[in-house]
Order: C-alpha cells, then sequence, then structure tokens
C-alpha cells in the first residue's frame, strides 16, 4: 500500500489520495494526522507540499514512521524556509530547512524529545525553492 498525504488536486495513481478536502475527490477524506492504517502495513508514503500545513509535526511523522514496513520510504517535498514560497500561503504553519529532518532520525535521539520516528536519511537536499527529502525506516536487525 502506498499512501498519498494532503493530496490536494494532485492524485497519484497507485496510492491511495488522502485529504480532508472532499472537494479534491480524494479516496479517503481525513484530517492527517492520525493515520488510520495498522503498523508496518505501508511501503511507501509521499507527502508534497503538505506537511507546512501540519500543526502537530512530531505527531504526523510518528505516526508515518508506525505505519512504515522496515525498509518503508517517505518522500518528502516542502518549501524552502528562506524562499517567497514558505511564506506566501496563509495557511502554513512551519517552515524546513533540511536540517528539520535530522529531528527524526537516531542522531537526535539524544535529546529526548518525544518522538518514536527514526528513520535514515537517504537524500536531502534544496532543489530550487524546496526542500526534497526522501526517508526510509530501518530494516529490523537481525540477532
Amino acid at each position: 500500500m502506498r499512501l498519498n498525504l494532503g493530496s490536494g488536486w494532485v492524485r497519484k495513481q497507485d496510492y491511495l489520495n488522502i485529504d480532508s478536502n472532499p472537494d479534491t475527490n480524494p479516496d479517503i477524506v481525513a484530517k492527517v494526522p492520525p493515520l488510520d492504517f495498522a503498523d508496518n502495513s505501508v511501503e511507501e508514503i509521499y507527502a508534497s507540499h503538505f506537511l507546512e500545513h501540519v500543526e502537530d509535526i512530531v505527531f504526523l511523522m510518528n505516526e508515518c514512521f508506525r505505519v512504515l514496513k522496515p525498509g518503508g520510504i517517505m518522500n518528502i517535498r516542502v518549501p524552502y524556509a528562506l524562499s517567497h514560497a514558505a511564506f506566501q500561503d496563509p495557511y502554513h504553519v512551519r517552515f524546513f530547512v533540511p536540517e528539520s529532518f535530522l529531528y527524526f532520525t537516531e542522531s537526535c535521539a539524544y535529546l529526548k524529545y518525544p518522538i518514536t520516528a527514526r528513520f535514515e536519511i537517504l537524500e536531502n537536499s534544496i532543489v530550487g525553492q524546496e526542500v526534497v527529502v526522501r526517508l526510509q525506516k530501518p530494516w529490523k536487525k537481525s540477532i
């Protein structure tokens, strides 16, 4: 299963398109977070220009980590904090730089924040006016 969170008018084929606005005709009308899916049940999450609208980003990232299968991928595109695109939309509630996503990895676990999402970063860059991030839920370690 693959999810397109905050799909809006951009529907992705072979994904469950999820949006809170029924006018955009998503497959599932829902306010996210939470994600109403079982643990370890999702292969991929796509979130393009959605995270900047989410008030509780920690809850969302923890939920994405929970539902992703080990090895699952989360692809993120958000406006770069130092671009006009980040500030032009009155519904944006947060801003991102590439380093924003470090908090959802093991490297920031020492801070003891209530973050259970511990992704591995596969890609983290600025492309034009966007931060483009590719995260992976680590494979379970065998003993």
